[in-house]
């Protein structure tokens, strides 16, 4: 697939998603994640929230995601946990024998414990469901899937 096809698919799949996750301290929470494509289908903002069982919010997220100025596909996320906005390449796009697609974007080498590194790893199901994976290390730390929740295509929510 080329990295153009990654804004296509993603444009396809808008909506609004729940689900389950867990996060890096082992705690359950309820994912939610808005995929909306924007002006003309050339970018697509991802806003995704993790939500403890009494309403607190463990992770707040608003990404871009769109072609750099040298047409690869990049993720400019906004993250509750983060002081600054870390560019994140598109470094693999592949399919699974039953049909997922796996899109992993990439800040850092995962190899360099000197230094924070990070991959987002988008899933996209073939029964429309979608997963949203974090990992990382911090520096002179282990590297590994830190958070992760799968989540389904829900009907929106009425505001007031």
């Amino acid at each position: 697939m080329s990295e153009p096809d990654v804004l296509t698919m993603l444009a396809a799949r808008a909506g609004f998603y729940a689900g389950e996750g867990l996060n890096h301290e082992e705690q359950a929470f309820a994912g939610e994640l808005t995929v909306e494509p924007m002006v003309g289908n050339r970018a697509v903002l991802l806003r995704y929230r993790a939500l403890g069982p009494d309403g607190a919010v463990y992770h707040s997220e608003a990404s871009l995601v769109g072609m750099r100025e040298d047409g690869v596909v990049c993720m400019w996320p906004v993250m509750s946990e983060l002081p600054a906005i870390l560019v994140h390449a598109v470094i693999s796009t592949s399919e699974s024998p039953s049909g997922r697609m796996t899109v992993v974007f990439r800040h850092g080498d995962p190899a360099d414990e000197e230094v924070f590194r990070q991959e987002l790893v988008l899933d996209l199901w073939p029964n429309q469901d979608l997963s949203y994976r974090h990992a990382w290390g911090l520096p002179l730390g282990m590297y590994k899937e830190r958070s992760s929740a799968r989540m389904k295509q829900q009907k929106p929510r009425k505001e007031g």
